[in-house]
């Protein structure tokens, strides 16, 4: 997504250039997929899972899909 990994500057990139309408809600979308981020990390902690960052991956795949789609 955005490089270095700034949560506050992909907001503001995503702000700046996500596309508009009712539907689109890109404060939102951040918002998820830092909970999103924050959670993969303590599931990594406590090994609950053996591929927290890679279901994190699939996870925000589909949540940016539903805004773009």
């Amino acid at each position: 997504m955005c490089n270095p990994p700034s949560i506050s500057g992909c907001y503001l990139l995503m702000r700046a250039t996500w596309p508009r309408g009712p539907e689109r809600d890109p404060e939102a979308l951040v918002q998820q997929l830092m909970i999103l981020k924050e959670g993969a990390i303590v599931i990594a902690h406590f090994g609950h899972t053996r591929d927290p960052a890679g279901e994190a991956k699939a996870a925000a795949e589909v949540l940016v899909a539903s805004q773009i789609s």
